[in-house]
């Protein structure tokens, strides 16, 4: 009886580890789904940081936002390093509309200002270059 009962013991540990394996080979592929969905569209472009900056630094890299203080969401766009790391996750922000803040002034700036923040948009997918 004992062989029999360790015999299906070693089955149902197979079985669990290969279900874990499993799933968790299915959880990375959604992970790279979403980091798929948020990557940049590549596109050229002639707008630099200098063009934007004035206006990121207004609208996005303020005090309780995402300065070199307080980075919110771990994100500081008070340098262009900073900004270039999250460029794909700025785009969706954006794109989403939850970027800006809702309610906030910043927002009420960003989409009142449809020149520069188009501006910003385009420098952002295409990568956030110099």
């Amino acid at each position: 009886m004992a062989f029999k009962l360790s015999r299906a013991s070693s089955f149902i540990g197979a079985l669990v580890v290969t279900s874990a394996v499993a799933l968790g080979a299915m959880s990375c592929g959604e992970d790279s789904k979403k980091e798929e969905a948020a990557a940049p569209i590549t596109t050229t472009t002639t707008i630099k940081y200098a063009d934007v900056s004035t206006f990121v630094n207004a609208n996005c890299a303020n005090s309780g936002c995402h300065n070199a203080t307080t980075k919110a969401g771990s994100y500081d766009m008070s340098t262009i390093v900073g900004i270039a790391a999250k460029a794909s996750k700025s785009v969706t922000r954006i794109e989403e509309k939850t970027m800006p803040q809702v309610g906030s002034a910043q927002k009420t700036a960003f989409d009142a200002d449809k020149t520069n923040s188009a501006k910003v948009l385009e420098w952002l997918k295409a990568g956030a270059p110099e």
